[in-house]
């Protein structure tokens, strides 16, 4: 029923928790992009799609299209279950409730009427540390924003297949068919259409996004690879 759907760069120390850990949310459909990885990313991924836990697509980037939009592209065109969520290597589905689960969004996705789900983020920082410790990433790393914090506001994306034409201008909205609307985890429609809501909404699920990490894995590689959502290599 629901898929994830994500571009990786040079992601391997981080892909088997990623994976472990949306499959213990009971995710079992996975469509994976790799950008020209040379860190044993692909190697890993292709590994994976050996035994059935991906499905993996090499994606070199295409001139004059950011990464991230045009590998969104075609994961759409490619992925076959009705539901598909479009979120990073460095994003985790975090239900309020680990012990529901999902359950609240499959309430919401069985209604007819919802064609795409906005879920916000919850912006994490390097939680003070300036070396990588030798623990999981939604363990070692536990200080974030404010809920209110302008840059939660951001959200990404979960889409009906057969309602959405293309992603966005941007990888956290998507365009979807006349008369669809994106709703909040609360049932309620999402009324901006940019991929920043009004007000952040983590009443019954969010997208916790480990952006940083800790400095040097920043500095290493974040800020060394740029950016998958445009064009410019730079990182500020």
């Amino acid at each position: 029923m629901l898929s994830i759907c994500s571009i990786f760069k040079n992601e391997h120390q981080f892909i088997l928790e990623w994976l472990a850990y949306h499959r213990c949310l009971g995710i079992k459909h996975y469509y994976i992009a790799d950008n020209t990885s040379t860190d044993g990313s692909k190697e890993l991924l292709i590994a994976l799609s050996k035994i059935g836990i991906v499905e993996y697509f090499d994606y070199p980037t295409e001139a004059g299209t950011a990464p991230q939009i045009g590998a969104y592209n075609t994961l759409l065109s490619k992925a076959e279950t009705e539901w598909l969520t479009f979120i990073d290597a460095d994003e985790f589905l975090t239900p309020v409730n680990y012990e529901e689960s999902l359950t609240d969004l499959y309430t919401l996705l069985n209604d007819e009427r919802v064609s795409a789900v906005a879920l916000n983020w919850a912006v994490y920082g390097s939680s003070c540390s300036i070396i990588p410790e030798n623990a999981l990433v939604v363990e070692r790393l536990n200080k974030r924003a404010n809920k209110e914090h302008s840059v939660n506001r951001h959200y990404k994306s979960i889409v009906r297949k057969k309602d959405t034409i293309s992603a966005g201008k941007n990888p956290h909205h998507f365009i979807l068919k006349d008369n669809k609307k994106y709703v909040k985890t609360t049932g309620y429609e999402e009324s901006e259409s940019d991929g920043l809501s009004k007000q952040v909404d983590w009443d019954k699920l969010r997208v916790n996004h480990y952006v940083i990490k800790s400095k040097a894995e920043f500095i290493n590689k974040k800020a060394v690879r740029g950016r998958a959502t445009t064009l410019e290599k730079d990182l500020n």
